[in-house]
Formats: C-alpha cells, structure tokens, sequence
C-alpha cells in the first residue's frame, strides 16, 4: 500500500509540512494587512518597467481588494494540487513525488513574495 508508505516518508512530511506553513503564511499575511487598510480601495496588483527605466518602477493600483485576495485563492489551489499530484506520483515513484512538492514550495514562497512587496507599496 504505496500511501502509507507516503504518511511515514520523513522528506515528504518535511516538505508537505514547509508548504502548509507557507500557506498559512500567505492566508494570515494578507488577511491581516488587507483587514488594517482602513478604507483603501485600491491595491497594486502588478509591477511595470517605467518608460525610462527607473529603478523604482511603476507600481499601478489598478485592482481591489478581490485582486489580492486571489493570492490565497492560488495558493490554496497550488497546494491542494501539489499534494494530489505528489500522491499520485509516489505510487509510480518517490523522487518524483519530492520534486512536485519541491516545486509546490517554490511556487507558494513566491505567491508570499510577491503579495508582500504588492501590500508594502499601497
């Protein structure tokens, strides 16, 4: 029975344990620093290169709070996906089930990232 082989597998409790983290990282950072804008409508939800190429940038608020709640909306799907996908693989191989879940890190660790410099320029 190749899942509980996957329950007791020490990397791969390691790295589902890293990604939960991270999710709840990204769900309490961005709820508490919405919840405290006390009537900001608008958020900046992308980065664009200046037309001079300023190192500054240009930061557009173009979105509202929706746009950035869609970052919990990510990284929720991407670890429910990772895990699916890292279960399914463990039954065909373990290194593979390690890398999807490797990469589902990477992919929530960015998600938190990002969120935080888009909420530390409004």
């Amino acid at each position: 029975m190749p899942t509980k082989k996957y329950v007791y597998d020490k990397l791969v409790l390691f790295l589902l344990s890293v990604l939960i983290f991270l999710t709840l990282a990204v769900i309490i950072s961005i709820l508490l620093r919405v919840g405290s804008g006390q009537g900001i409508s608008d958020y900046y939800i992308e980065y664009r290169q200046g037309p001079h190429h300023s190192p500054g940038g240009d930061f557009s608020p173009t979105g509202s709070i929706w746009a950035m709640l869609n970052f919990i909306w990510f990284a929720l799907v991407a670890t429910v996906t990772t895990t699916v996908l890292s279960i399914k693989a463990y039954k065909i191989k373990r290194e593979i089930s390690v890398i999807v879940l490797a990469f589902g890190v990477l992919l929530v660790f960015l998600a938190l990232i990002v969120s935080n410099v888009l909420l530390g320029h409004r």
